[in-house]
Order: structure tokens, then sequence, then C-alpha cells
């Protein structure tokens, strides 16, 4: 697997408060590592680029969730975690068709190797399982009793069901939930919703009443309908989570192949600040982006 080649970099400037990305991916050069075909990264993605990105909008930490094309090789992610803690958290991908060897590789990814988040992507369950089946109980219950969070991925969208499967994703996190409210919850990216009209973005507020599930306001280009779209979805989010339990992400590097890259992304939340009523304080300002992150992972 490849390593990161690493240079030092800069921190942000203290003198406003803190700002922090939920949601990014890393990934090494084609040079440098040997990509299946069907896997080859479409950007660059390595950490130098993230690390100058950064630092050019002035955010001080982010989040490394475990890119697909990267499978369940974690080395990348787990250099760059321990090369810069201070500047990154990293979430592992969570494998659970490999049953209870995923669910060891897991602890080991958690307990060995700083890792401090899972991501959940229903996706990878075998057919005819939902992420609350037996392996799915346990690494989620695993995450709670090491006081790490779990990260829903649900790209197909909350009531998403394959063939055969027994229940919709968003049963089955809400299963899950039920059964085992320690574990932490970060849902990304509006939980996939197009809009507030989208059929599923009403099972996306009901999880408010579950005070351990957080909302990631991440990949805006993702999910947006329309100019106005994610602003009402920030808008009935704020209404029913609070900005506490909200957290900007921009979704590094895939944003970089969007108008205006990275740059704009940060600045998605500000420009939507003067129309989001819930924005009106500094304090739900600064948690949403910056101050829940730092609260869920402190440093």
């Amino acid at each position: 697997a490849a390593a990161p080649v690493l240079t030092p970099s800069r921190r942000p400037s203290r003198t406003r408060a803190m700002r922090n990305d939920a949601h990014a991916h890393v990934w090494p050069s084609m040079t440098s590592y040997a990509y299946a075909p069907e896997h080859i990264p479409p950007c660059v993605g390595d950490v130098d680029s993230i690390l100058r990105v950064m630092d050019d909008v002035g955010v001080a930490r982010t989040l490394l969730v475990q890119p697909i094309n990267m499978a369940f090789d974690h080395a990348y992610v787990r250099e760059a975690i321990r090369s810069h803690p201070t500047r990154f958290v990293g979430c592992a991908l969570a494998n659970p068709s490999a049953g209870s060897a995923g669910v060891e590789a897991l602890r080991a990814l958690l307990e060995r190797d700083g890792f401090r988040a899972a991501r959940f992507n229903p996706a990878l369950w075998p057919r005819g399982h939902a992420m609350d089946d037996d392996i799915g109980r346990e690494m989620y219950s695993l995450c709670g009793e090491l006081g790490c969070v779990v990260g829903f991925m649900c790209f197909n969208g909350l009531r998403a069901r394959r063939d055969g499967d027994p229940r919709t994703s968003v049963e089955a996190i809400r299963n899950l939930l039920e059964a085992y409210p320690k574990t932490k919850v970060l849902i990304d990216h509006f939980g996939f919703c197009k809009g507030v009209e989208d059929e599923s973005f009403g099972d996306l507020l009901a999880l408010s009443a579950f005070e351990n599930v957080m909302v990631k306001c991440s990949a805006h280009f993702r999910v947006q309908t329309s100019e106005t779209s994610t602003r009402e979805q920030l808008e009935a989010l704020l209404d029913a989570f609070g900005a506490n339990r909200l957290l900007w992400g921009s979704d590094y590097p895939f944003v970089t192949m969007q108008d205006g890259g990275y740059e704009r992304a940060f600045g998605i939340i500000p420009s939507q600040r003067t129309s989001a009523r819930a924005l009106a304080t500094d304090a739900a300002y600064d948690a949403v982006l910056g101050g829940s992150f730092d609260v869920l992972f402190p440093k």
C-alpha cells in the first residue's frame, strides 16, 4: 500500500472561530499506487493538495473518510492521520461482507490505528441483509463502546432497499439507534435527500428525535435541485436538529470538479446566512462551520 508523501502544513489563523470540514477523502497519486482500472481516481486527491486548500480558506481540521476506490486498504488515510493528528480525523470503512473478520478488522482500525469513526455503506452488505443484521449490530455497538462515531452513507437515499433486502436503509438506522443509544451517528450529505420535496426528507427530520444523531450539510452539489434548495433544507434541519447537531462538509476532492471548487464549497454556508434565519446568531453560525465538529471530535 502506498504511504503519502507529506510536507509540513501551515496552521490556520486563530483570529476567528475555527472552521472544520466534516467530509473529505484523500488518495495517493496514480504514480505511487497501483489502482485497478475500475478504481482509478477521477481527480487529484493527495494529502498535500487538501492541506493546501484547507490552509487557503482557513480550515483547521478535516474528517478524512476512507474512499471507496481504495476499498479496505486504509494505509494511506492511516498515515495521513498519524502524520497530521492536529489536522485530520480518520473515518474507516466498515467491511460487513467479511463477517466476524470484518468486525475484528474494524476493531483494529479504531483501537490500534487511531480512526475515530466508521462509515456504514448499505451497498456493502451482502444481498438479503440490512445494516442492522448481526454483523452490523456488532460493528455499531463496538463503535459505541469505543466512543467512536458511525457515519451512514445512503447514496441511493434513505428509503432505498435492494431486491431481497429485508428493510430500507432508514428503517435499519432507526433499529440500530433504538438498540444502541450510546453510539453517536452522522448522516452524510443531507441524507442524500434532493431538496425538501424529497420523499425521504421527512425521514431525515424524524431522526432528530434521537439526540445522538447529527447531520452533515455537505456535498451540496450532490443534492442541489435549485439555487435555493440546500438553503431550504438547511433551514428545516436547523429547526429540527439545531445548529449544534449540524456540520458543514466539502466532499473534497470531488468538489474540485465543480465550478468554484473547494473555495466555493467553503463559502456556501456563509452565503446562505443572510436568508437562513436560524443562522442569525454567531453561535449557530460558528457551530455549523466548525464548533459541532470540535464537540464530536474533541482535540
